[in-house]
């Protein structure tokens, strides 16, 4: 167990929180010494004084009051730490795997945000807590028994210890169970969604193999979490096997002790047996905690043990330019499958028209990426002239063009909410951008108040591709990278997201499996085509 992985989440809560819980949590823990002492003075009530009743008095009122006071504000503080630091952990997490240059299935984040965070919070945050607490309430009961005696108390202590071995011994065995969980738990989000995304074909292929399928994995995932739980129970059981000895031994070591003339009262020794108690239960406890944030291994070492998974580049979100020429020269990308693309020239100027054309999957979306920045290239250079200034050897990113995507990103929101995207564009420019597009006699008296719902389908298709190029329109850039984006309509909707698009003042690089040859001459294009055999891309016109 790393202590530095150990710890590290910790780090993302408040500081002033974790001190006060410091401070809170030991006085939160005394419940056992006050509850000892305060049983302590009743066995003394065989020769009744008014001193023990008013100790009594005392020890009950004030020594609860306090304690119980304490484990109250402890619970706030805790909770409060443990939202800070979820929601800063989730949002860095989010934000990392929207950079990467290979971002992961979208059911794999997913099912970590869900399940994997969830299972931080009760099985690390909580858990931790729990142990630091419970260890608080052995030490300070660990010197309450030493004050009664060294030899009674450390016999005490170290019959305490017999049910803290077993669970450290298997920890090994709990970490193996909860990797596998994690693992198989990841495979059935994924297919969950796949499944989901599939169903009209599987409804007409292999309704019953799909669910058959899709139960299996929920099977393995299931008995996955059951042999967690079952191997943490089993430490658990071993520990309350060791705890008999705990509460046994003790006594009986005290009684003779006591008939050899040891000066222990039965008073002292029922304070022990209850302040004992304080021991062995939280020891357990610890030791269960131990195996319950073991259970977190895997997901604390994804998320910490590097910048970001798998050591993948990212994408520079704070990059907010306008890219207004770019050029690429001897651009090669190489898959890993061998397959490759090649650009021997490409320049993208001022209200230039470029379309880029190929058969599917010869790397016309490769290209695009390529501009953008999404995806860096084989070998070659790219120089980029921003916001005015020369032509420079600058890296594109995403955030100096306006992308258009073949299937538009629409957010459950209004429709100026959808067009800006956070961005200070105005009312009027807004509707200057719907207008454009033919979207402003469509979406009722308020336009920009439209509320779109998830994913926009309370939308045509050809609408929401119309609202994603508004939004380019409105945006500053000055080039659009288009990607596919009639592929799912129809030849009217086509024509007439063409008309919009290409009828607009600023460059627009499209990428296209099929287009109709007159608009060729009507938009002005520069016809690329990545050729078949060389998958080089070569000008045609």
């Amino acid at each position: 167990m790393k202590v530095k992985t150990f710890f590290k989440p910790l780090i993302y809560g408040s500081p002033i929180l974790l001190i006060l819980l410091a401070i809170v949590m030991p006085i939160s823990s005394l419940d056992g010494i006050v509850n000892a002492q305060l049983f302590g003075e009743v066995a003394k009530l065989v020769r009744p004084s008014s001193q023990i009743v008013w100790n009594i008095i005392l020890i009950g009122v004030g020594g609860y009051g306090v304690v119980y006071t304490a484990i109250y504000v402890g619970e706030l503080l805790k909770n409060r730490f443990i939202r800070e630091a979820l929601v800063k952990l989730k949002g860095q997490y989010v934000a990392r795997q929207l950079r990467q240059v290979n971002v992961r299935d979208a059911g794999q984040i997913t099912s970590t945000v869900l399940n994997e965070f969830k299972l931080l919070e009760t099985n690390y945050y909580q858990a931790l807590f729990t142990l630091i607490y419970q260890l608080s309430m052995v030490v300070f009961s660990t010197i309450y028994l030493l004050s009664f005696g060294w030899l009674l108390g450390l016999t005490f202590i170290l019959f305490s210890g017999a049910s803290a071995v077993p669970p450290l011994l298997m920890g090994k065995r709990i970490q193996n169970a909860s990797h596998e969980w994690t693992t198989k738990n990841e495979s059935f989000v994924q297919l969950l969604r796949e499944t989901i995304n599939g169903r009209i074909t599987l409804l007409s292929y292999g309704f019953k193999w799909g669910t058959k399928r899709l139960n299996t994995t929920l099977t393995a995932e299931e008995k996955a979490y059951q042999k967690m739980n079952n191997t943490t129970i089993l430490a658990q059981w071993f520990s309350w096997l060791g705890s008999i000895l705990s509460f046994v031994g003790p006594i009986l070591v005290g009684i003779l002790l006591m008939t050899h003339g040891f000066n222990i009262t039965g008073s002292a020794l029922v304070s022990m047996l209850l302040a004992s108690d304080r021991v062995v239960g939280p020891l357990r406890s610890v030791t269960q905690m131990v195996a319950t944030i073991q259970t977190t291994t895997d997901i604390r070492q994804k998320m910490f043990a590097n910048t970001t998974e798998d050591d993948q580049p990212e994408l520079d979100t704070d990059s907010r330019h306008n890219a207004e020429e770019v050029q690429l020269t001897n651009i090669s990308n190489r898959y890993d499958n061998g397959d490759y693309v090649m650009v021997p020239q490409l320049r993208i100027q001022t209200h230039d028209h470029i379309l880029i054309t190929g058969r599917s999957g010869i790397g016309k979306s490769t290209i695009l990426r390529i501009v953008a920045g999404i995806l860096k290239p084989t070998s070659g250079q790219i120089t980029v002239r921003l916001d005015g200034k020369g032509l420079d050897d600058e890296s594109t990113q995403p955030g100096d063009f306006a992308i258009l995507e073949q299937t538009p990103f629409v957010i459950s929101g209004t429709i100026a909410e959808n067009i800006r995207f956070g961005d200070e564009i105005s009312d009027e420019d807004c509707l200057r951008a719907i207008e454009q597009v033919g979207l402003l006699d469509e979406l009722g008296n308020n336009p920009l108040k439209f509320v779109c719902e998830e994913d926009g389908r309370n939308l045509s298709g050809g609408q929401r591709q119309r609202l994603a190029i508004a939004r380019a329109l409105a945006s500053r850039h000055a080039i659009i990278l288009a990607d596919e984006i009639t592929a799912s309509l129809d030849a009217k909707a086509s024509l007439q997201v063409r008309e919009v698009l290409y009828s607009s003042s600023k460059a627009v690089v499209e990428v296209a499996h099929h287009y109709v040859p007159e608009e060729m001459a009507k938009y002005h294009f520069k016809h690329y085509e990545v050729n078949e055999n060389s998958h080089v891309l070569t000008l045609l016109n």
